[in-house]
């Protein structure tokens, strides 16, 4: 093509030939832009098809049902609920002797049109097999207990949902298998247990907690939580007291580069979990931190609309 110029502009000036040249260079670029646009849309399409394509494989080996099986030397119980194609939550529910069950009637029904959620029963709790004497429990053992279920399911990465003292879990998990989290929703809990002077507070009934922003929700929370739901199992919270109040996990919050949401509530005063929530918020790289103005410890359930909405957007972003 180089020759072609060349030769047909013999007889010019110098100057002349430039000129040419440079419209014909022009003429060329106005040609073939439209044919590169065209081939770069087309390929623009096909990678978003495969990226389509990649967020409909969330949960292709899983399939939907409650269950009861051995794992990590014990019978736990979980179900797999929601959207076979949405990205796959695990929900790690908060104080030792409860279960999954109040999670599920809270926000199950609005959050599994979008997401698939496993909902465990943690070792000793709800409809998992009692704790014997013998039987190992503590907040790593819950967290291996975690792994165990991923690799049953055979679950490349998966998002975890802690609240309170699943939170706990969460990072304990993460710190040794960041590999297989694809995201955290972190919902009012901490990286650190509450320290001597509080745990002496607690252990001599002097601390002093606010659960909720509206008093008359804690009737209806415990009702579901007490009354509706599997028994609520004694004694398990002082068997992981200790752990509680020395966990740390704060110098891991900086090495955690996945997408993170953290939600708090503006009344929530247990533990200093509000205020942690905002270290958090600064260590962890990839975080969003949100604060909810008419909660307190339990978000989800005083301003449930909005956390949907909240989660939804997060989990829409992100997967």
């Amino acid at each position: 093509m180089k020759i072609f110029i060349c030769k047909s502009l013999e007889g010019f000036s110098h100057n002349s030939r430039l000129r040419i040249s440079k419209i014909f260079t022009l003429l060329m670029l106005i040609v073939l832009l439209p044919v590169i646009y065209s081939c770069a849309q087309q390929k623009a399409s096909k990678d978003s098809k495969m990226l389509s394509i990649k967020k409909k494989q969330h949960t292709k080996n899983l399939v939907l049902g409650e269950y009861l099986e051995e794992i990590n030397g014990v019978n736990l119980y979980y179900e797999i609920a929601g959207n076979p194609q949405g990205p796959v939550v695990l929900i790690m529910h908060g104080n030792p002797g409860i279960n999954s069950y109040p999670y599920k009637q809270i926000f199950g029904k609005e959050l599994e049109k979008e997401l698939c959620l496993i909902y465990l029963d943690q070792r000793g709790m709800g409809r998992s097999e009692c704790l014997k004497e013998d039987t190992s429990f503590s907040i790593k053992v819950i967290a291996e207990d975690m792994e165990m279920l991923r690799k049953k399911l055979n679950i490349d990465k998966w998002i975890i949902f802690g609240h309170s003292a699943g939170v706990f879990y969460s990072y304990q998990y993460v710190k040794k298998h960041l590999d297989h989290v694809q995201g955290l929703i972190l919902v009012d809990g901490g990286f650190k247990g509450p320290g001597l002077l509080t745990a002496l507070k607690i252990l001599t009934g002097k601390y002093e907690q606010r659960l909720f922003y509206d008093k008359n929700k804690s009737k209806e929370l415990k009702h579901i939580v007490y009354k509706e739901g599997p028994p609520y199992v004694q004694g398990l919270s002082d068997k992981l007291m200790w752990d509680f109040f020395w966990f740390n996990a704060g110098k891991h919050l900086k090495s955690i580069n996945v997408p993170t949401l953290i939600i708090t509530g503006k009344y929530s005063k247990i533990y200093g979990f509000k205020k942690q929530s905002l270290t958090m918020h600064n260590k962890i790289k990839n975080s969003k931190l949100l604060i909810f103005e008419k909660s307190g410890h339990f978000p989800f359930f005083e301003e449930k609309k909005r956390f949907v909405k909240e989660v939804l957007n997060f989990t829409e972003k992100y997967f």
